[in-house]
């Protein structure tokens, strides 16, 4: 694992300079530029985790849009013979319903980034809603699964392409995300977003990209997932887009928990 520092620079956004009370002090436009030190845990296909991206104020910020408990609904998904393979509790973000100026530039930034280490031409324009998670419970998981397809077959555009996962709280214990099929685990802080792909010269990657949330042990995982998709500038959105459903998890996978 390689670690270096990107300097990624944010244009033409309309953001917020906190008070410190969950309000806007001040505004600003413009350019700006963000220094962030970034760990390359596999070259191809990427998988990086981005150091301190997220602010206490902007994941407050997140959590405030997603609403309380009561305003989430609990995932629970199932397999064929492997019982449930998501528990948590979930809510969408969608921009087009907002105006928030942190929510605003946090987007922008969290693009911005993605583009710039999987060189993808992503845009906040026609994407999928951002999709914030708790698990809240003890045994709360996600089993493997492929946020898209992964068996190495040809792409077709509108397909997801890439996932950024920003994590706002950690397990005390538990709670990592690992890729099963290369034995990997990420252990990320608070404040972290790990951003992986699955496009590689005009085909879609293989098993290696199957991946899964290990069981909370204790303690509490709040997560923002953004999936994204190359959106062609034509003003489509991404539910135009005919897209075969990300196959369920391998039959009586558990995946390396912690």
């Amino acid at each position: 694992m390689r670690t270096h520092t990107i300097t990624v620079e944010t244009s033409n956004t309309d953001a917020c300079v906190p008070s410190g009370h969950n309000e806007c002090q001040d505004t600003y436009s413009g350019t700006s530029s963000d220094k962030l030190r970034v760990s390359i845990i596999r070259e191809q296909p990427l998988i990086a985790l981005v150091h301190s991206f997220a602010s206490k104020f902007e994941c407050e910020a997140l959590q405030r849009l997603a609403g309380n408990l009561e305003n989430m609904s609990f995932s629970h998904a199932s397999g064929v013979n492997s019982g449930h393979y998501r528990r948590s509790y979930s809510q969408n973000i969608y921009p087009a319903s907002i105006s928030d100026r942190v929510y605003a530039r946090f987007s922008a930034r969290m693009f911005d980034v993605t583009r710039t280490l999987t060189s993808y031409p992503v845009f906040p324009s026609g994407q999928e809603p951002l999709n914030v998670a708790l698990y809240r419970d003890v045994g709360d998981e996600y089993r493997p699964h492929c946020d898209g397809q992964c068996g190495g077959g040809p792409y077709k555009p509108g397909e997801r392409i890439a996932t950024s996962i920003v994590y706002c709280r950690v397990a005390d214990k538990g709670g990592q995300t690992t890729f099963t099929v290369n034995n990997l685990k990420v252990l990320p802080e608070t404040g972290d977003m790990l951003i992986f792909g699955y496009l590689l010269n005009g085909r879609m990657a293989g098993p290696e990209v199957e991946h899964s949330g290990c069981p909370v042990r204790r303690g509490q995982k709040w997560i923002a997932t953004q999936w994204y998709r190359e959106v062609p500038p034509d003003g489509r959105h991404w539910e135009g887009f005919s897209r075969t459903p990300p196959p369920p998890p391998p039959t009586g996978r558990k995946g390396i928990h912690g």
